[in-house]
């Protein structure tokens, strides 16, 4: 018997009140490519999200694989209009923004109270920005000291819909990572071992849903300034893969709609392009 068959059922009914469907499977490869399904239905309705249980085969940005952690992460995609998005670059930071401060506020919620992942204490805007969690460009959720990967986003577009996925650790303990994860990937219930482990996914894939919308509906400007104050790059040394190229050194500035600046050791600046650049994690600048 599946012990976890009511986890989102909540959450599911809220989504119903909120316009927004919300479907459950308990297995998949990917939740992107049922969420892409689901958007060329000509019964689709304004906006669906997919969570699985256990996602086998996630992708991540740039063709990066998405680690499977068995039921301890949360695997979502949901669809969004195209139509309805001014600036694709907006929607990758506002994205990340957005996770960062769902985690944010679970985190400072804790202990979850009760087990309904409907009924946890509903947010009113986003919370005092907690120290421990940050944003490495451009959108994965991070926090602060080791800079430990919690969330990853990936957007992905088929005719006038982004698919918006997101992967959450929730549930893993030390032990529970891969050795090759185990110092660049981190969990909430790490974070915080006094979060309800019944409940915690169903919280924060609705705390997601809610800041989602929350974020986007926010004036550009403010995107940025909130963005901004959960950077993690700017001032340190990384390396940076872009046409083929790896560029080392340390990150003056980042406008992340745009570009990423990086001086190396000659004293030369480059100027990465924010869209098709990405970040080497196992190499040391």
């Amino acid at each position: 018997m599946n012990t976890r068959a009511g986890e989102f059922a909540a959450l599911q009914r809220a989504g119903e009140h909120a316009g927004r469907r919300v479907i459950v499977v308990d297995r998949c490869e990917s939740t992107q490519d049922i969420a892409k399904d689901y958007a060329t239905r000509s019964d689709a309705g304004p906006g669906v999200a997919i969570i699985a249980r256990r996602q086998t085969a996630g992708r991540g940005r740039l063709g990066r694989a998405w680690a499977d952690t068995a039921e301890s992460g949360l695997a979502m995609s949901l669809t969004l209009d195209a139509r309805a998005v001014s600036d694709p670059g907006l929607l990758s930071i506002g994205v990340g923004l957005a996770a960062c401060q769902a985690c944010e506020f679970v985190l400072k919620c804790s202990p979850v109270p009760d087990a309904g992942a409907a009924t946890a204490p509903k947010s009113e805007g986003p919370p005092t920005v907690i120290p421990t969690l940050g944003l490495r460009w451009p959108n994965d959720v991070v926090e602060r000291s080791l800079g430990r990967k919690l969330a990853g986003i990936l957007i992905e577009r088929s005719a006038d819909v982004f698919i918006i996925g997101i992967g959450i650790n929730c549930l893993q303990r030390d032990t529970d990572w891969p050795e090759a994860l185990r110092a660049r990937a981190v969990s909430l219930l790490e974070l915080q071992p006094r979060l309800d482990r019944a409940s915690l996914r169903a919280l924060i894939a609705g705390e997601v849903l809610r800041s989602i919308d929350r974020v986007l509906a926010l004036p550009h400007v403010q995107i940025a300034r909130d963005w901004f104050a959960r950077d993690t790059l700017v001032g340190s040394r990384r390396v940076f893969e872009h046409a083929g190229a790896r560029v080392r050194g340390l990150v003056e500035s980042i406008d992340p709609l745009s570009h990423l600046i990086v001086r190396d050791d000659t004293g030369s600046l480059h100027r990465l392009p924010a869209l098709t650049t990405s970040m080497v994690h196992d190499e040391i600048a």
